[in-house]
């Protein structure tokens, strides 16, 4: 299955809650409220010398999260390009969750790219962030923590 991801909300932005999404034909959604992003980062502070880096670590364990009940039957992934410069990052991170805490994990191929406003994982998230539909999942901050913290 080749799906695409997207997030409305960013996640660095503690003061509106971010949702975390993907899409084609199958759909499913994250949401995380920012008072479980401020206690992320706040249980985080001064762990990473770069707070981009917490941003990219937080944004890497909402996807895996959100993709975790799926990755067996994922082959490809189209992450919405918002953080330049840092996939490589992105990739390593989400990887590193996956051969940690999936038996059997198959490496899927994972891509970058800016994939619209019109795309169906973008209008699931925007759905979802503007309350339009209900959200599929609510992550809290020890389900990121768990992740997170080592």
């Amino acid at each position: 299955m080749h799906i695409q991801v997207d997030q409305s909300g960013r996640i660095e932005n503690l003061t509106q809650d971010s949702v975390v999404a993907f899409s084609n034909g199958l759909q499913d959604a994250i949401f995380l409220h920012r008072r479980e992003k401020r206690a992320c980062y706040n249980a985080l502070r001064g762990t990473y010398l770069n707070k981009k880096i917490t941003e990219v670590k937080l944004f890497s364990a909402c996807l895996f999260l959100l993709l975790r009940p799926y990755l067996k039957n994922i082959y490809h992934i189209t992450i919405d390009a918002e953080y330049p410069g840092y996939e490589a990052r992105i990739k390593e991170f989400f990887l590193s969750y996956a051969y940690n805490r999936i038996t059997g994990f198959e490496k899927c191929d994972i891509n970058f790219a800016s994939i619209g406003k019109k795309s169906n994982a973008h209008l699931v998230a925007y759905s979802v962030y503007t309350q339009k539909i209900p959200s599929f999942r609510e992550i809290k901050a020890k389900d990121l923590l768990i992740l997170l913290v080592k």
